[in-house]
């Protein structure tokens, strides 16, 4: 998934507010899995998954984020993405 940076997402410098990236990746992970057919609420109802992110570094103001999900582990009680 790419994520347009907007002036709305960055301090006064023009680099990405740390808590913006939390909402990237809500966005990334529906996407994940609606694009499999799944609804965020029935994933939901089964436990919430684990969510790890790594950055790489951060973004800025009118740069593309790249934002990449997958299934690390799953098993019957949880799904790490």
């Amino acid at each position: 998934m790419e994520k347009r940076i907007y002036y709305h997402d960055t301090d006064a410098g023009g680099v990405v507010y740390y808590g913006r990236y939390l909402n990237y990746l809500e966005e990334a992970r529906t996407e994940f899995l609606e694009d499999r057919g799944l609804s965020v609420a029935e994933f939901q109802k089964k436990g919430r998954p684990q969510v790890q992110h790594n950055l790489q570094k951060p973004s800025a103001l009118r740069r593309n984020l790249g934002l990449h999900s997958n299934i690390k582990k799953n098993n019957s009680r949880s799904a790490y993405l």
